[in-house]
């Protein structure tokens, strides 16, 4: 039994959407070109699981479409996993700020309670 592959109109939307998540990689970051691509794909993969429990008689062709879908969100999976690794190196994020005793950016404590404005206690 051979594997049915996927219809035209979805490797169209799928090659459409590469070379869109490519160009779009060139503008900006790597990881929102990954997740515009992620959005299409998931998209495209709601309408055919529909297409699919409304015409029962063409489930083989469905289920390729389903499959090649699956099969492209997994790797944009994997590239938007490696663009999220790249985007800052390890030696380079920041730590916990610690601040010192003349820090400016440091506040001054709050008042705790009522004072006695220079009249002393009796």
């Amino acid at each position: 039994m051979a594997r049915a592959s996927a219809t035209g109109d979805i490797t169209a939307l799928i090659l459409s959407t590469e070379s869109h998540r490519r160009e779009m990689e060139k503008t900006s970051l790597p990881g929102s070109a990954c997740n515009e691509a992620l959005r299409r794909l998931h998209e495209a993969l709601a309408r055919e699981r529909a297409a699919l429990r409304v015409h029962e008689a063409a489930a083989r062709q469905h289920s390729a479409n389903i499959a090649a879908l699956k099969r492209e969100i997994a790797r944009i999976n994997a590239l938007a996993g490696d663009a999220g690794s790249r985007a800052i190196p390890a030696g380079r994020r920041a730590g916990p700020r610690t601040f010192g005793q003349h820090d400016p950016f440091r506040g001054f404590p709050r008042s705790k309670g009522r004072r006695t404005m220079g009249r002393g206690e009796r």
